[in-house]
């Protein structure tokens, strides 16, 4: 889908900004969990990992904005055999969305339309050899599994805003600017829901894993 007119808005008074010439190539839905660890009494990220499919060409759609939140809705209602189970209670927290939004993601999610719209994977990475700290990594592989340049980008955090909508339970909105590979000069995670820890914890080097989805804009 042509992404060239396609306008990026962020909350007011958000320190996140578009560079001049900056253009859009992929609009993804990423959902996964972000990873914390115990650390003297409060949870600190360690990572995350995600699954990216495209929904470039839904941006349009009147309901393209309840997209993440039904995402993590109808992700945590599939059991351990990969059924999803639509219970009175799922159904009723996703009675707070468009049904549209719901149908379009159960099509997206069908295991017979997956890799249709499968892009890659966003986990972390330690860039350059030798790091200590981890740094988010997209990598969307060719069709038979290599990976060049192209393909992935490593990105920096560059600015940080919490969510507009509820941040208590929604991690922030980040840019990202690349730092290696090109397969786009700049990230950002927008839309979030889901994926903020507990404020406190207990037992020291303890991990947890906490569901989450979000758009990523390349």
């Amino acid at each position: 889908c042509n992404l060239t007119d396609i306008g990026l808005t962020f909350p007011e008074g958000s320190n996140l900004t578009i560079p001049e010439g900056a253009v859009v190539d992929y609009v993804a839905l990423g959902g996964g969990t972000q990873n914390y660890t115990c650390t003297s009494g409060k949870y600190t990220s360690i990572g995350a990992v995600a699954g990216l499919v495209d929904v470039s060409c839904l941006v349009d759609a009147s309901y393209f904005l309840d997209l993440p939140a039904v995402a993590l809705i109808l992700g945590q209602a599939y059991d351990s055999d990969g059924n999803l189970n639509l219970t009175s209670e799922v159904n009723q927290t996703l009675s707070a969305y468009s049904p549209d939004a719901v149908t379009a993601l159960q099509v997206l999610l069908n295991s017979d339309n997956w890799m249709q719209y499968y892009l890659g994977l966003h986990s972390f990475t330690f860039f350059p050899e030798g790091a200590t700290k981890a740094s988010p990594e997209f990598i969307f592989p060719q069709e038979d599994g290599t990976v060049s340049a192209q393909d992935y980008v490593i990105g920096n955090l560059t600015a940080s805003y919490p969510d507009p909508v509820d941040s208590k339970a929604n991690i922030n909105w980040l840019q990202l600017s690349a730092i290696d590979g090109q397969l786009a000069t700049g990230v950002y995670r927008i839309v979030t829901a889901g994926g903020v820890p507990p404020a406190s914890c207990d037992t020291e080097g303890e991990e947890l894993d906490v569901d989450y989805a979000a758009f990523y804009v390349f």
